[in-house]
């Protein structure tokens, strides 16, 4: 008899130490006006709940390649969770405790939709940031837009995204096409007539070179040579090779990093001595290969450390995200810090006790925000309104402002 009594008192005590043994408590169900209800305490990347007094939570799925041959992803999931680690010490997103849920997508269309699918049906979330790769967003938004969620994109730039007649879609990356107004307005303004376009063989490169070659005109652009190569490539000697018979003013190359790197190396090696531009690589790790290669590489930006000159906003979060993550920020980086504290404005302004898919949404449309990158607002597209910046690297690396 006293091993059952002692039995019961064990399980009694149990249950209260754990809040109860039936049902959930407040903190476990989302806030009213919503449509979905949260649980647990931590996503299945998320780290642990921040303690405080929250009246609900809200459920946010980040996708992002962390993994394959390119992109930010490393960044994109740092980022996001030191964001969401700030705003629950500060109360949350109007009382509303951040929840995250971060799944690798390899950068690829198949496995974005299947993280994609597991985030709305398995994880139930509310919101999803990503992803970055373009053909991985034009799969996965169809899956969002089904599901009726908001889906925000931090890193896309296909034109085609937003042009697609899907409102639950929205972008706070600049597009290819605002990107290559710029690059093309800066090559009329230096008198360039003839240029080179090479662009990565991916949905990111083939729409850049659809944009570029249906608006070069405006800009008296003639596209004497286009060359594709794949994200993963090292040897660019054939590409080089056939530019120098061309003998174009101008490179413009849509590409990451590492193969805008690997290109640069490989002028300076060959003595290929053409002006070099384009999108895709401003990232800390375009200079992995030496600055002595990339001298002279101008990029078009949405995000630049110069920017701290004119936005007090800037240098706190170099700061902030290089003491958290340990290296620099990228512009795919900033623009998803931007994307969470834009989510969170959004909420603030709906009331978080208020919150549901549709009104989300609406009210998104509407905002006007102004984060480390700058001011931004949508357009009927749901599409970003905002400006590009050119940045052109130094002998030593270092970014400095194109002024022309």
């Amino acid at each position: 008899m006293k091993k059952v009594l002692a039995l019961v008192l064990a399980l009694v005590l149990t249950c209260l130490a754990l809040g109860g043994c039936g049902g959930s408590d407040d903190k476990d169900t989302k806030a009213a006006g919503g449509t979905k209800s949260a649980e647990g305490t931590k996503g299945s990347e998320g780290g642990e709940a921040a303690s405080g007094d929250f009246k609900g939570k809200i459920k946010i799925g980040v996708i992002c390649p962390k993994s394959g041959t390119a992109g930010d992803g490393v960044y994109m999931e740092a980022v996001c969770k030191m964001a969401a680690e700030e705003i629950n010490a500060a109360g949350g997103m109007d009382g509303l405790e951040v929840e995250l849920y971060v799944e690798d997508d390899e950068g690829t269309a198949q496995k974005s939709v299947t993280v994609a699918q597991k985030l709305v049906n398995q994880d139930g979330v509310d919101i999803v940031v990503g992803a970055q790769n373009s053909a991985c967003t034009l799969a996965n938004m169809l899956v969002t837009q089904e599901a009726g969620i908001v889906q925000i994109t931090p890193g896309s730039s296909s034109p085609s995204i937003t042009e697609q007649g899907n409102d639950w879609i929205f972008r706070t990356s600049i597009s290819d096409l605002t990107a290559a107004t710029s690059i093309m307005e800066y090559c009329k303004e230096k008198g360039y007539t003839n240029v080179a376009l090479i662009h990565s063989s991916g949905d990111f490169g083939m729409t850049a070179s659809a944009a570029i070659n249906e608006h070069c005109g405006d800009y008296g652009l003639t596209i004497a040579l286009e060359e594709q190569f794949n994200d993963d490539d090292v040897d660019f000697t054939t590409i080089l090779n056939k530019i120098q018979s061309e003998e174009p003013d101008a490179i413009i190359c849509w590409g990451y990093f590492s193969a805008a790197s690997h290109i640069c190396q490989q002028m300076v090696q060959n003595d290929v001595q053409i002006p070099f531009m384009g999108y895709g690589f401003n990232n800390p790790q375009f200079t992995e290969l030496g600055a002595e290669y990339v001298e002279g590489a101008i990029v078009a930006s949405g995000f630049t450390e110069l920017s701290a000159a004119t936005n007090d906003k800037v240098q706190p979060f170099i700061d902030a995200f290089t003491a958290y993550y340990g290296s620099a920020p990228t512009q795919v980086c900033a623009q998803s810090y931007d994307t969470m504290y834009l989510i969170k404005q959004t909420i603030e302004e709906i009331g978080g006790e208020n919150f549901s898919e549709e009104a989300f949404k609406e009210a998104l449309k509407k905002q006007t925000y102004t984060g480390v990158t700058g001011e931004m607002s949508f357009d009927e597209k749901n599409d970003i309104v905002k400006e590009c910046t050119l940045v052109q690297y130094d002998a030593e690396g270092n970014q400095v402002l194109v002024e022309w």
